[in-house]
């Protein structure tokens, strides 16, 4: 089966099975989520990949640095 008839498949199923508020409702959360994920994808990249000298924000804020006593 080709990627076009499974994809066909795929989409009468949804519509003859969901509403369109459904799929409006589950489509908009997945497009969020995934565009949402590949945008930080490059940090966490950069995380991994040892590039943390270009970061701007300091590892890690202790309260003893952040408060005045």
């Amino acid at each position: 089966m080709t990627l076009g008839a499974w994809l066909v498949v795929v989409v009468q199923y949804l519509t003859s099975n969901f509403s369109d508020f459904q799929l409006a409702s589950l489509g908009s959360f997945v497009i969020h989520e995934s565009v949402f994920f590949l945008a930080g994808l490059p940090y966490l990249m950069m995380e991994c990949w040892g590039l943390q000298k270009y970061k701007i924000q300091v590892k890690a804020l202790l309260p003893d640095s952040v408060f005045d006593k």
